[in-house]
């Protein structure tokens, strides 16, 4: 089937889908709503079993919420949904505050249940961040909740230039940055040599609340003959020295240059992460890549 949300021929995307306790099925990304109307838009649509929208999930199964201003637009990113324990639906993306307001902003939104906007969070629902200072480029890419109901947030932070570098900000349930994570509840994160670019794509958080990451790095920018990259922090943002080399493990995929990027990763067990994404190869060109790593002792 399909739904078309904004008016007219405009572009919809979905990037994120879950099936819920009860057999509905959600989705986020996001609507293009058109001039006026702020352009691109967070989406979610929830729909029934049999595949007919859920009238009782906000307007008619379909919630839209601007974010930015005027007509900037908002993303919801490809890795940007996750469900808390409560039942509370959080995405997270980027949001186009303009000039002098930060230029493009990460931003999270949280809602309730049915759709509704969580006005227990930060008092609408809704929170952008500036990573990096001045009108840069943020974005949030992936999104987490931890055991104490804490909004964990990863994705790029501009250094200049277009050069990236790895972010991440963790939020108190109420919407508040967390200050006891990172400096003031962000963390930025160069992670090669100079102005290396960094890309992160996703993460995890372990029973013991460190957080596993992991996307790229390249010595250049836009991540031409980037590596995988992972990175572990501990529950305060700062990098775990115990993991790899200063708390980040690179790897090469390829017998020269290309670039390899990891898309989606998932603890196998407390000993085993899993990595998913795209490997550049000299005589096949950018190929399926999985990679295996030990994280810990026991299995």
């Amino acid at each position: 089937m399909t739904t078309a949300i904004g008016p007219d021929t405009r572009r919809d995307r979905a990037f994120e889908v879950a099936v819920l306790g009860h057999g509905k099925i959600l989705i986020a990304g996001f609507a293009d709503m058109g001039p006026g109307a702020g352009r691109r838009n967070f989406m979610l649509a929830r729909y029934k079993p049999n595949g007919s929208l859920d009238a009782t999930f906000g307007s008619g199964g379909v919630v839209i919420t601007r974010v930015a201003p005027a007509d900037n637009n908002d993303l919801v990113a490809t890795n940007g949904m996750t469900i808390d324990s409560a039942g509370r639906i959080v995405l997270v993306g980027q949001a186009n505050m303009g000039a002098g307001a930060g230029g493009v902003n990460s931003a999270v939104a949280r809602y309730n249940p049915d759709g509704s906007l969580d006005t227990s969070f930060d008092g609408d629902g809704i929170v952008t961040t500036a990573m990096a200072a001045g009108d840069d480029f943020d974005s949030f890419i992936a999104v987490a909740t931890d055991s104490a109901g804490r909004i964990v947030a990863v994705g790029d932070a501009e250094s200049g230039g277009l050069v990236f570098d790895w972010a991440l900000a963790r939020y108190n349930p109420d919407g508040s940055l967390d200050g006891a994570f990172g400096s003031g509840g962000k963390v930025t994160t160069n992670v090669g040599p100079g102005n290396s670019d960094e890309d992160f794509e996703a993460l995890v958080i372990q029973p013991t609340g460190t957080i596993l990451v992991g996307g790229s790095t390249a010595a250049t920018q836009v991540l031409v003959d980037s590596d995988f990259a992972l990175g572990r922090f501990n529950p305060d943002g700062t990098l775990d020295r115990t993991f790899g080399n200063g708390g980040i493990v690179t790897t090469n995929t390829a017998a020269g240059n290309g670039s390899d990027e990891i898309y989606e990763i998932a603890l196998e067990s407390d000993a085993k992460l899993v990595v998913s994404g795209e490997c550049e190869q000299a005589g096949t060109g950018r190929d399926v890549c999985v990679a295996r790593y030990k994280i810990g002792d026991a299995d």
